[in-house]
């Protein structure tokens, strides 16, 4: 089962998922089904140094734990 992004944007053809989430892209269909925000809470990622990471908002304590 797929996850899909109703995200249409104009650059769709060059765009990454980094960039789409990162600039909030929604495109001529976001007025019907939203922006990548309404549906991207969290992405599991491997980054350049090969580790896996969870990137997701962190509420304040959770912040200042990690600092």
């Amino acid at each position: 089962k797929g996850l899909y992004l109703p995200s249409f944007p104009a650059s769709r053809e060059l765009c990454a998922i980094g960039g789409m989430v990162a600039n909030n892209a929604g495109g001529e269909k976001s007025m019907k089904y939203g922006k990548t925000i309404d549906y991207v809470t969290k992405m599991k990622v491997v980054l350049a140094d090969e580790n896996k990471y969870v990137l997701q908002a962190l509420n304040m304590k959770e912040l200042k734990k990690k600092m």
